[in-house]
């Protein structure tokens, strides 16, 4: 019934916006093998194929999760802050053979970066990590 509600809303020009909106719903909510029935509907639906080819594929990408996905690493990357020379001066300021220490710098990065894509810490000092 819900792949059938956003077919219908897909369809029509004043609705298709509160699809999209239900499918980013249904992605944050529901649970994985809900989600899959409404994308194998949405998939074989042959009136979208016809009318709105776009919107399924759009629908079917939202549905998977990729454009939250997307999105998020997007917001993540753009409001990192970390701070690399207070990561540097603290790499610094250890002690050179306690690898405690070592392990607890190279976790405070990983946790500063989390989801960022930003692992220019580790590339600048592969020595001193290895």
């Amino acid at each position: 019934m819900t792949g059938a509600l956003l077919e219908k809303l897909l369809v029509s020009e004043d609705t298709y916006l509160k699809a999209y909106q239900i499918a980013f719903d249904l992605v944050d909510k529901e649970q994985q093998v809900f989600t899959q029935a409404v994308i194998k509907f949405i998939e074989a639906s042959e009136s979208l194929k016809k009318d709105q080819p776009q919107r399924q594929e759009r629908m079917i990408s939202i549905l998977k999760g990729s454009v939250r996905d997307h999105l998020s690493l997007m917001f993540l990357k753009k409001n990192n802050h970390t701070d690399m020379l207070l990561i540097n001066k603290i790499k610094e300021s250890l002690p050179p053979k306690n690898t405690m220490l070592h392990s607890a710098c190279i976790w405070m990065n990983g946790m500063m970066n989390a989801y960022t894509t930003n692992d220019t810490f580790i590339k600048d000092n592969m020595q001193w990590i290895s």
